[in-house]
């Protein structure tokens, strides 16, 4: 049924032109198609009818009913030729936002009028003419701002000074050709308030990541791209797979106005070439910013980094100065699957670093591995602290980032340690674990026989693991105060979570309740733990459920998308 492939909302004609609740019909709609009607001249069922009735429609991406309107097949300059259009119903797929956008907000009038104008950038517009006794509306301000926008195409197709005419005619006859001019003039002459009204319906950028990570760091760009396109903002990646970044020269890419351009650790955004193109900057960062100290000394003060962990946030503004520093937790996937049969009793998605006993001949760092050995919670900065009181050396700025510095191999060798003694806490006691890729063949601790090895695994693989396992493990590596994109996919796909905890994790979840965390400093309750769970079916499964909950309503990308947005905004100063 054609219904069923359209959420359409119907208003009374005041409601129709105006954009309050239409963004947010678009943000919920997960239907192909989307439309907006005006109540008082036509129905959801009429217009339900005619598509019925009139299948090739559908072969077109966007579908106007109006009056002053023109007949069949056209295309964006038919459509500006035709300033005094009166429209009664616009049908389009969803699809489309992603390069058009959604209502721009900051126009007074004429919403649905400059909103067709985008569409018809993309898609192939199918006009039907009708008429009512309903007077055209000429906003004079948002008039003048689609000339405006439209103007370099008007000239190129020779027809600049033709429309400029039809505009004026239109303004005159409806009583608004003073104001058409003065607002047209103004947006001529004040370049910022022209690119304020672009921005509010500009794609955002996002600069799709490398290999970091298996992948996974790229991962993150693709699933945010899908998260906003789906509330209707329009997106381009640099991979192509959103927008239309593959279709066009990067002389013209980086001549355009963006809403933002994201970078997920992406040291290409501070360069030379970005930092000229307009639009807010964002750059996600995972590791601990300490160890980057040439790039963050470097970087922009205007550009805004997100980072999952609180701490990382900290440092960044207290000792690289960056005043636009915020926790942003990583997110999950929502897999769609059905929960299966539950296979595997406990799983860990993820390498295994291999770990080596290792000496320093220089003394710091031999008693700084040692002691971040004894204190694992510890960070690396609250290590460095304790050490530097124990010795009475006074605080300096400088040496500690210099200090820092050179204790990044240590802080690794630390890592794989931190991970090495998880597992092997696990496997000792006797408890089997289910672990993918040719990493793991790399242990020799503890238990290795208790280790059942799979061919490595990620993307949709990976969550298809956790949909049918009773526990998954997640491991932090060091991150304190923040939460991976690991312990969301477990929760949404719908396994106990088990994860050594971190302050974000304690202030967000219920231990016991969505979640099951331990302590590192206390490895030998582990085992219990997990024996604990598996013994107790159906304890274990109220956990996974409530953790799934939970999961699906903070800790999505969508909502991390909803979130994102509200920053920009604020950016933005809207």
């Amino acid at each position: 049924m054609i219904d069923k492939e359209f959420s359409i909302l119907v208003q009374n004609t005041d409601a129709f032109e105006s954009i309050e609740g239409k963004n947010s019909f678009i943000q919920k709609s997960d239907t192909e198609w989307i439309g907006f009607a005006d109540g008082d001249i036509t129905s959801k069922e009429e217009l339900c009818q005619i598509l019925e009735e009139n299948s090739f429609l559908l072969d077109y991406d966007v579908i106007l009913f109006g009056d002053n309107v023109p007949e069949g097949e056209c295309d964006q300059l038919s459509l500006l030729a035709c300033p005094q259009s009166v429209i009664f119903a616009i049908l389009f797929r969803k699809s489309l936002l992603v390069s058009s956008g959604s209502y721009n907000k900051l126009l007074a009038g004429n919403c649905n009028y400059e909103f067709l104008l985008r569409l018809a950038e993309r898609g192939g517009v199918y006009a039907i003419p009708c008429g009512a006794d309903k007077g055209a509306e000429f906003h004079p301000g948002t008039m003048a701002y689609i000339l405006r926008r439209y103007m370099e195409m008007l000239k190129k197709n020779g027809c600049l000074d033709e429309m400029f005419m039809r505009f004026l005619e239109v303004a005159g006859q409806l009583g608004v050709k003073d104001e058409f001019n003065t607002s047209l003039k103004l947006l001529l002459d004040d370049t910022t308030k022209y690119e304020s009204l672009v921005t509010n319906t500009a794609p955002i950028l996002i600069l799709i990541g490398n290999d970091i990570c298996n992948g996974v760091v790229a991962a993150f760009g693709d699933l945010l791209a899908d998260a906003l396109s789906g509330l209707g903002q329009a997106v381009i990646t640099t991979n192509g797979r959103f927008g239309d970044y593959h279709e066009t020269s990067l002389d013209v890419i980086l001549g355009r106005i963006y809403k933002a351009i994201i970078g997920f650790q992406s040291p290409v955004l501070e360069s030379e070439a970005f930092q000229k193109v307009k639009g807010l900057k964002y750059q996600f960062w995972f590791d601990n910013p300490l160890f980057s100290l040439d790039y963050f000394s470097k970087m922009s003060k205007q550009t805004h980094v997100l980072c999952h962990d609180a701490d990382y946030v900290r440092y960044i503004r207290e000792h690289f100065l960056v005043e636009r520093a915020t926790q942003f937790p990583l997110a999950g996937e929502v897999c769609g699957l059905e929960r299966g049969e539950e296979v595997y009793d406990l799983v860990f998605v993820g390498g295994y670093l291999p770990y080596t006993e290792h000496s320093y001949k220089d003394c710091f760092k031999q008693e700084f591995m040692e002691y971040m050995m004894e204190h694992p919670s510890y960070t690396v900065e609250q290590g460095i602290r304790a050490l530097w009181q124990k010795h009475d050396i006074v605080y300096d700025e400088v040496r500690f980032l210099e200090t820092v510095a050179s204790l990044w191999d240590v802080c690794y060798v630390l890592m794989q340690n931190y991970r090495h003694r998880v597992v092997e806490a696990i496997l000792s006691a006797g408890i089997q674990m289910h672990v993918f890729g040719e990493s793991w063949k790399k242990y020799h601790g503890a238990g290795v026989e208790n280790l059942i090895f799979h061919p490595e695994v990620c993307g949709e693989e990976a969550l298809q693991i956790w949909n049918k396992a009773k526990i998954g493990l997640n491991i932090m590596n060091g991150h304190r105060h923040g939460m991976t994109e690991r312990i969301a996919n477990i929760m949404l796909c719908g396994s106990c979570c088990l994860s050594d905890e971190t302050s974000y994790l304690r202030e967000h979840f219920q231990d016991g309740e969505d979640i099951v965390l331990f302590r590192v400093e206390e490895l030998e309750q582990l085992p219990g733990k997990i024996q604990y769970l598996l013994q107790r079916d159906e304890e274990r499964r109220k956990i996974a459920l409530a953790g799934q909950r939970r999961a699906q309503q903070e800790h999505t990308w969508r909502k991390r998308a909803e979130g994102l947005l509200e920053i920009i905004a604020a950016d933005i100063g809207e």
